[in-house]
């Protein structure tokens, strides 16, 4: 580097170091900026005052109530107006103001309006601990935002806030201000007002009655009523309390050891519990609608109960009516009224809410709503949703996947046992198919399928994605199973509806939603962002719905014969959790998805489990009447294949498998079975056939044997001259006589085996011929002097049988044998007392018994000639007949 650079630098360096900041100038600058921006804020803060509304008494006395519209427009509620009693300042008893005033607004009888100190503390306060950890509105402040009801951003509402309330103390009295707070502010349970919540929760109409212990609990009700709400929640309810009795103390309004004698009391023991109020329609709904709209207004800063809000639900009137009457202590639904029950219903494409059970006879909102508040262990219902849905998206599993459903298998991954659900430890299946193991529910398939196949956090997720906000991190084996305790999965009927709607939706997730719209009182309405999720692969969708309509139409399914559903394509499952403390059954259509839960509060047995399923029956019914319901439709993704069953893995059947033997199951595509079963090889055909003509009765006889045990049948064709003339299907024995034949035709006859079970495998077939003669063949002739022949020589047969007898009485005209002529003589006279009886046809056939007779006796004697045959014939006939006239005479 050169001198004259090194100098230059060394220059710009020590001017920059005797360079001073000149502060004049930027004192200056940053006053000229300040003077701007409180110039540009004062106009700011004018305009917004400027815009400021003017006072009213009537709506800074009276809330604006909150309407709740129907599906179509109409309202079914409007509770600031309805739970309501206002009252005056006289009416307050002292213990009851100076719990209010110590919780909400210590300075109240101080301050103008605002509190200065306050807003510095709440700002510290935020600073240390984030944003919201403390507040700094006064009771004027908070009078002011109820009737403000502004849509304005909040630095403008702010401001008009902070004006106003320092505008309302200069024109009304702080007891004025009070009852406008008191009487409007919410104290949960859709109650309204300090007067109507004593008499709610503790059954007290004077004011001046309450304990300092009751009027501490509703003091500190108001901050969050719901969640402080002592019949829901009576330890939190309790800790408020004590909360604003220390407050009473720290402010100077009672002694310590008045609030420690104040602590003594049991929430639960002070709040009455046959509470009345004006009744609401389905308060389970509406307290779902208020719910939910909190949750989308959260940014607004406003009362949901008293702004004055028009709210446009998916409330389904009739479905809700349906479900009222279903639940309600007249219905013979259920066995007792004892049993309580939480249903949701929604649409299945849209996760829009129908109808909402929140327990039995219900007639209040903002208690124990048994469709969204419960947290109760699903039992196997859980099944698709941690198991065999996930297996199926992450593995591409098939219906048909094999599975060993056997005690050796029921264990957990740690180590612990379980058994499947049943009498005395259940029944094991040994193989089975994921689709049977769903509809029959088996414990050990399911359990397989975390232990040994799933990446349990991606399971997890799966779960989560529907709705299911218990898993958290992932899935573990007892999740499986829908346990209760540690390893549990608990929910209830709205998560799960929302989470198997998913299945009926083609995989797309639809979070449960009451609302549609909700317009404020200036005229801005809001329409919250409702977009389907896809939280699941098509196949995955429809495969575990093809599985579960095999729940209800399989006669092993766990809902089979429960339910009477016609025609209509609906897919479900069913829940029972240890000891039958918890029924579940979730069903859907690609309509409807209904969610049903029954139990006990205190978890006892339940010993009739049909409530679930007629409550399904009757509103899937109701809500699909008149409707066309169309079944789950297939993807491009699946393939339905038949396979031969019992092979392990998948082969596809052989032209020799049995139908009886295929079963058809579904395949994600790319994962199809490519390999044919051998198990079953082409029939054998017949043996040893036999085709003969039978002349004297002019027929064919066929007769073959076969190697085979089974059940096997035989087709036989029949030609003559190659011409068909006969043909038998499905004949089942090993012999055939044909008699329908023509003289002069060759016949052949051709016999295929088959296998009954399977039509389709047949044998070879296997032929024989026989040649019939024609009528003017040398074969007829021959034929009958070969019957003549044989007619000839049995006849001489009977002659010498019978003759000889005859013979033994003309001793002295025949030559013979002594022993025989002896022998003879008895059968003989014998035989002649028969002819004498009368039968002439007897003395006919005597005569050739003669004839026989003598010939043999001539064969016999070798010296009498034909001649002499002729005469002893003649004699022997004279003889035979003297000896029957004889024979005559002695009978």
């Amino acid at each position: 580097m050169s001198d004259q650079v090194k100098s230059r630098k060394a220059n710009k360096q020590k001017k920059k170091q005797n360079k001073k900041i000149n502060w004049k100038k930027v004192f200056l600058t940053l006053l000229i900026i300040g003077l701007v921006m409180t110039l540009v804020g004062a106009g700011v803060v004018y305009s917004y005052i400027s815009d400021a509304p003017e006072l009213n008494e009537e709506e800074l006395q009276v809330p604006a109530g909150t309407s709740i519209l129907d599906r179509n427009g109409e309202e079914i509620a409007n509770l600031a107006t309805e739970n309501r009693t206002v009252i005056e300042y006289s009416d307050l008893s002292p213990v009851v103001e100076d719990a209010v005033i110590a919780t909400e607004d210590a300075r109240f009888y101080e301050h103008s309006g605002i509190d200065i100190r306050r807003i510095g503390a709440a700002v510290i306060a935020n600073i240390k601990e984030g944003f919201g950890a403390e507040g700094a509105s006064t009771i004027t402040q908070q009078v002011i935002k109820n009737f403000l009801l502004s849509d304005k951003k909040v630095l403008e509402r702010k401001v008009q806030e902070q004006y106003l309330a320092i505008k309302l103390e200069q024109e009304y009295s702080k007891e004025q201000i009070l009852m406008m707070y008191l009487n409007k502010i919410y104290y949960g349970n859709g109650i309204y007002g300090i007067q109507q919540a004593s008499e709610y929760y503790y059954g007290k109409e004077d004011l001046n009655n309450l304990t300092l212990s009751e009027a501490a609990l509703l003091a500190g009700l108001p901050q969050r009523p719901s969640g402080y709400n002592p019949l829901e929640h009576p330890e939190r309810a309790q800790d408020r309390r004590d909360t604003v009795l220390d407050l009473m103390v720290h402010h100077d309004k009672i002694t310590e050891q008045e609030a420690e004698e104040a602590k003594q009391v049991n929430v639960s023991d002070m709040v009455q519990e046959n509470n009345e109020s004006s009744e609401v329609n389905y308060p389970a709904f509406i307290e779902t609608v208020y719910d939910e709209a909190e949750k989308l207004i959260e940014q607004e800063d406003l009362n949901i109960h008293t702004a004055g809000l028009t709210i446009h639900t998916t409330l389904d009137q009739d479905a809700q009516q349906q479900l009222k009457e279903l639940l309600s202590h007249d219905s013979s639904a259920f066995p007792n009224n004892e049993l309580e029950a939480g249903v949701t219903a929604l649409d299945t494409k849209t996760g829009q809410v129908l109808a909402i059970g929140g327990g039995r006879n219900r007639t209040q909102p903002f208690n124990q709503n048994y469709a969204t508040d419960i947290a109760r262990a699903p039992g196997s219902a859980i099944k698709p949703i941690v198991s065999y849905g996930p297996v199926i998206d992450q593995n591409q599993f098939s219906t048909y996947h094999q599975y060993y459903d056997h005690p050796s298998e029921a264990y957990y991954s740690w180590d612990e046992e379980f058994e499947n659900y049943g009498p005395d430890g259940g029944t094991y299946h040994n193989w089975v198919t994921m689709r049977e193991a769903l509809y029959r529910s088996l414990n050990v398939p399911a359990v397989i399928n975390t232990r040994e196949h799933l990446d349990r956090e991606a399971a997890g997720e799966f779960a989560r994605n529907l709705g299911i906000s218990s898993v958290e991190g992932e899935v573990n084996d007892g999740m499986a199973l829908g346990s209760d305790g540690e390893n549990g999965i608990p929910t209830n009927s709205y998560e799960m509806a929302g989470a198997f709607a998913a299945f009926g939706n083609q995989g797309m997730y639809n979070e449960p939603h009451t609302i549609t719209k909700i317009e404020f009182p200036d005229g801005r309405t809001m329409e919250p962002d409702r977009e389907s999720t896809p939280v699941m692969e098509d196949y995955t969708a429809y495969m575990i719905s093809d599985m579960l309509k095999d729940t209800i139409e399989h006669p092993n399914g766990t809902a089979a014969g429960k339910l009477n559903l016609g025609s209509l394509p609906v897919a479900g499952k069913t829940g029972t959790t240890n000891d039958t403390v918890d029924s579940w059954f979730v069903g859907y259509s690609t309509n409807y998805t209904i969610s049903v839960w029954t139990g006990y509060d205190e978890q006892q047995e339940i010993n009739d489990t049909s409530p679930r399923f007629t409550i399904f029956e009757t509103l899937m019914t109701q809500l699909s009447e008149g409707e066309d319901t169309a079944d789950f439709t297939k993807p491009d993704s699946v393939k339905e294949i038949g396979v031969e069953e019992g092979s392990r893995p998948a082969k596809l059947p052989s032209e020799y498998t049995p139908e009886s033997e295929i079963v058809t199951e579904l395949f994600v595509e790319g994962k199809e079975p490519s390999e044919t079963s051998d198990q079953y090889e082409q029939i054998d055909p017949i043996e040893s056939l036999q085709v003969d003509f039978n002349a004297e009765e002019e027929n064919i006889e066929a007769s073959w044997s076969h190697p085979s045990s089974g059940d096997v049948q035989f087709d036989i064709s029949i030609s003559a001259n190659d011409q068909e003339v006969d043909s038998i299907s499905g004949y089942g024995d090993t012999s055939y006589t044909f008699n329908n034949i023509e003289m002069g035709q060759t016949y052949t006859f051709e016999i295929t085996a088959y296998d009954a079970a399977n039509t389709e495998n047949q044998s070879e077939p296997v032929t024989g011929s026989v040649e019939i003669p024609a009528e003017d063949s040398d074969f007829w002739e021959e034929f009958l002097d070969e019957e003549e022949d044989n007619q000839d020589e049995n006849n001489q047969e009977e002659q010498n049988g019978e003759g000889s007898e005859n013979n033994g009485d003309s001793n002295d005209q025949s030559d013979g044998n002594n022993n025989n002529e002896s022998g003879n003589t008895g059968d003989s006279d014998s035989n002649n007392g028969d002819d004498s009886s009368g039968n002439e046809n007897d003395d006919s056939q005597t005569g050739d018994d003669s004839q026989n007779s003598n010939n043999n006796n001539s064969n016999d004697n070798n010296n009498n000639d034909s001649n002499n045959t002729e005469d002893s014939n003649d004699t022997s006939d004279d003889e035979q007949n003297t000896s029957d006239d004889s024979n005559q005479d002695s009978n």
